[in-house]
């Protein structure tokens, strides 16, 4: 974190932009990330997992190009004045995955914790790990603008909607 700390503070009175935060393994999130030409930061669990060498179609992606090099801890970060809680999610989509919390702006930056009005990708069939999440984020009333890793910004609405999604797909239709 002393690495993004630094990066932000130096830029002082604008934007942070000379660095990148990765919030899990897939190449929808990482892939581009070298043309941007900033230190790719992750968890830990996604630095040592490695990216995809190839994308669905077969092409090859040069390692160089999306790798992040720059380990994020969980906690807490003041960045240019905000509040930034980064924590590590487990369960779900992908077994672990970045979250970025703004408790003072109100916006939870759920990335692939929430799909909204989009298909929901059950690749790693944690349910259980995901319905988890899921509870312990709509248990929250602290954020009201919910950033998903793919539709557009939601309400936390969102929650029940994605409850129903993963039951119908965990147990079928409703009678």
């Amino acid at each position: 974190m002393r690495d993004i700390k630094s990066r932000c503070h130096r830029s002082r009175g604008s934007p942070p932009d000379d660095l990148l935060v990765i919030s899990h393994g897939h190449p929808d999130h990482y892939q581009g990330a070298a043309r941007f030409g900033v230190p790719v930061h992750a968890l830990p669990e996604t630095i040592a997992a490695g990216a995809k060498t190839d994308l669905p179609t077969g092409a090859p992606i040069p390692l160089a190009d999306m790798t992040p090099t720059v380990e994020i801890t969980p906690g807490t970060e003041v960045i240019d004045g905000i509040l930034f809680m980064f924590e590590k999610v487990t369960g779900g989509e992908i077994h672990t995955t970045l979250v970025i919390k703004l408790p003072e702006q109100g916006v939870l930056v759920a990335q692939d914790v929430v799909y909204n009005r989009t298909h929901l990708w059950f690749l790693d069939k944690d349910f259980d790990g995901w319905q988890a999440d899921i509870d312990r984020f709509a248990a929250g009333t602290d954020y009201d603008t919910i950033l998903p890793g793919h539709g557009e910004p939601t309400t936390p609405a969102v929650w029940a909607e994605l409850i129903d999604v993963a039951n119908a797909y965990m147990f079928g239709p409703k009678s």
